[in-house]
């Protein structure tokens, strides 16, 4: 048991090693990480959600500390997919803002995201973080059919 939870503070400590590393706080990780090591650090960033942040670290680190390439394809396709979810979300908030502000509905986003989308707030509302598997084309649907039916 005390094994386990020392590797589980070892895996953290790296974690936290990468994060400093993406923000320019450190230049590479204090020792190598062997192959299992990796395995668990990518396990435990994306449990964590710092998987994108973690990865910027690892792309700053000198290339003999990357991870093997087996790790790092599934790292590359797991920030991808990231970022495609990122960009949907962010066309979304956009038209969401567009459509909250032409019916004068106030709200505000509570999401680090709204700084990607340039979106100017002036409303307050209160949005909560979502479920990944959220259709936000529903909510923009049922969004649409409120306000037009408020607006009857």
């Amino acid at each position: 048991m005390f094994l386990l939870a020392l590797m589980f503070c070892l895996i953290l400590a790296m974690i936290f090693e990468l994060i400093q590393v993406a923000f320019g706080y450190r230049k590479q990780l204090s020792r190598q990480l062997s192959l299992e090591e990796w395995r668990k650090v990518y396990k435990q960033a994306s449990k964590q959600t710092v998987i994108g942040i973690v990865f910027q670290g690892i792309q700053k680190l000198p290339k003999e500390q990357w991870p093997p390439q087996s790790i790092l394809y599934e790292w590359i396709g797991q920030t991808e997919q990231i970022r495609q979810q990122n960009r949907k979300v962010n066309a979304v908030l956009k038209e969401l803002a567009t459509l909250f502000n032409a019916n004068n509905i106030r709200y505000a986003v509570v999401k680090g995201q709204i700084e990607a989308t340039g979106i100017k707030i002036t409303h307050f509302l209160k949005f909560m973080p979502l479920a990944p598997a959220f259709s936000w084309n529903w909510l923009l649907a049922e969004l649409k059919r409120k306000i037009s039916k408020k607006l009857r």
